[in-house]
């Protein structure tokens, strides 16, 4: 089964991804067999109902050693959620292409298509194509990602790729068809996912060279780690360019932006150092101007490797406040608007900033208040620290 096949669709990620009974080793055990129907789905005339799918995978060779509940349960959610196989999606890839007249035949074969929770991703020459894998979650974080994308376009310190289309293809599904949502954006050449890992020295980014697949269904990341001020100028730059590019109404004092996952793909790294924003979370982050500061200084992602729900913080309130600073200049606020926006934050109380963050920042919210509130005092125009990505050498021995 090809590595990519194991990521779990987002849908079902929420409604069977759960829990010990839908560990990532159970589904790649399942998914080779649930691909296997779906691409002979429309050929053998195979109906879209649970009881149809287990018949035919049985007829295949399903192993009566494997949980055939599971497969029912999960086969069940991936019909209702409209889930494509591989072979469906780049179906669906080629449909799209051809609608704008861009050429198929440079598309990568299988080997070289990344999956994520989200989207299917196939190269085609200078274009990436996103194809949803599924009609619920994974469509509307698809769409999302490509409201984010348009807002970001432009942004500051970092590379966003061009937006070349948005559109649903309809395309054969069992005995019907499924409209799928679809993403062509440019490809940033030479780029390398980021993923953040925790380290005895602290968070610190990895430029992922490719992922393996483990026995247990896991994928063990292979790559080389940034040093400590690469990953500090990551973090910084996204941050400015949320801010920079975010919506502001200035008329209400708020601002709103798409959050990001660190660990899902979102943020690349260009061959010559600068971050590249590839994705979002698929949700807003809305919020008063002066909590920003706050907010910033608490991104976070979740830590892969940690045996419970552990995250890895930027931590750094004096670099966060720093790159608020200069995102609401890159902006275009005044000096005297940006003046009173941090005036304002050094001002809030521990109560007005858990009321804007998730609760489950709480106990990080309480550490890095006081730091962060201090730093928003001291905020001028000439006490903002910048990192230069342009002078920070790529070097994994700084860890």
């Amino acid at each position: 089964m090809p590595a990519c096949q194991i990521t779990i669709p987002r849908t079902l990620l929420r409604r069977w991804g759960t829990g010990a009974e839908a560990s990532p080793a159970l589904w790649a055990k399942l998914a080779p067999w649930l691909d296997r129907v779906w691409d002979e789905a429309t050929t053998l005339g195979i109906p879209p109902t649970t009881q149809g799918v287990l018949q035919a995978a049985l007829e295949a060779g399903l192993p009566r050693s494997l949980d055939h509940d599971a497969f029912v349960m999960c086969a069940d959610v991936a019909l209702d959620a409209g889930t494509l196989s591989l072979r469906q999606a780049r179906t669906a890839a080629r449909q799209a292409l051809r609608t704008h007249s861009i050429p198929t035949v440079g598309l990568l074969p299988p080997e070289y298509i990344r999956d994520g929770h989200t989207s299917s991703v196939f190269r085609a020459g200078a274009w990436a194509v996103n194809v949803a894998r599924d009609r619920e979650d994974a469509t509307r974080e698809l769409l999302a990602t490509a409201s984010a994308l348009r807002q970001w376009q432009g942004a500051p310190e970092v590379r966003v790729p061009e937006i070349h289309g948005v559109q649903t293809i309809s395309t054969p599904w069992f005995n019907t068809r499924l409209d799928v949502a679809i993403l062509i954006v440019g490809w940033l050449d030479r780029a390398k996912e980021l993923h953040l890992v925790g380290t005895p020295v602290g968070p610190r980014f990895v430029r992922v060279a490719h992922f393996v697949p483990k026995s247990e269904g896991n994928l063990c990341l292979v790559g080389s780690p940034l040093g400590a001020r690469q990953t500090a100028a990551v973090w910084s730059a996204v941050a400015v360019a949320q801010i920079a590019n975010a919506d502001i109404d200035l008329s209400t004092g708020t601002l709103a932006t798409p959050n990001v996952d660190y660990n899902d793909g979102d943020v690349v790294l260009c061959h010559d150092g600068t971050p590249g924003l590839v994705g979002a979370s698929g949700t807003t982050f809305v919020a008063p101007l002066p909590v920003w500061p706050y907010a910033m200084s608490l991104v976070a992602a979740p830590d892969d490797l940690a045996a419970g729900n552990e995250t890895l913080q930027w931590n750094d309130p004096p670099a966060a406040v720093a790159a608020t600073y200069r995102g609401l200049q890159k902006r275009g606020m005044t000096t005297r608007q940006i003046h009173s926006v941090f005036e304002a934050a050094g001002k809030l109380n521990l109560a007005q900033i858990q009321e804007f963050l998730p609760h489950s920042c709480k106990s990080a919210i309480i550490e890095s208040f006081e730091r962060t509130r201090r730093a928003c005092s001291l905020a001028t125009p000439s006490s903002q620290p910048s990192v230069s990505l342009q002078t920070c050498e790529i070097d994994q021995d700084d860890i």
